[in-house]
């Protein structure tokens, strides 16, 4: 079995312009949410509102449901064989600006990424997840969100004079 765990995140100063070209400064909240998976007889995801089976190829477009974050993850990477039982959970209080489903992402990814064997970069896995929510999920989120649920800590990013963008972190 593979597990993997990420903090949500709350945003100090800034939040959210930096989805607008701004600077902030967030930092990692105890609250967390985790995924596993592990080697399963078909693909079965699981989360706190119930269980799916995904079995045909449309099964992996988005219903608007809370199984969309494991159909956007498994649809980027095209694994619409994977045989295995891949379950979320997370602590995060919805809706209470703390990048829940993000973080949600994040570790998802992480964990899938694993059980395929894939390996990058914490920064090449932080612009994944930014890919897959704004153009799998559909969903507008800040820089922050997917950087700060990927590396943990104390994180500032702001546009130099360039107009590129300049991250740093401190992680804990």
């Amino acid at each position: 079995m593979i597990r993997s765990t990420t903090s949500g995140r709350a945003g100090i100063i800034g939040n959210p312009t930096d989805g607008y070209g701004g600077a902030m400064i967030a930092c990692s909240v105890k609250n967390c949410a985790a995924a596993s998976i592990e080697p399963h007889d078909e693909l079965l995801v699981q989360n706190e509102s119930g269980s799916k089976v995904l079995h045909w190829k449309n099964d992996f477009e988005n219903k608007g449901d809370y199984f969309d974050i494991f159909r956007s993850v498994l649809r980027y990477f095209k694994a619409y064989d994977i045989k295995a039982k891949i379950t979320t959970q997370s602590n995060i209080p919805v809706q209470a600006g703390l990048a829940g489903s993000t973080a949600i992402l994040s570790s998802l990814l992480s964990a899938v990424m694993a059980y395929m064997g894939k390996d990058v970069s914490r920064y090449q896995l932080a612009e994944i997840n930014r890919d897959i929510e704004l153009n799998y999920l559909k969903c507008q989120c800040g820089y922050h969100d997917a950087y700060m649920t990927t590396f943990g800590g104390l994180n500032s990013e702001a546009k130099n004079i360039t107009g590129n963008r300049k991250r740093s972190s401190m992680q804990q």
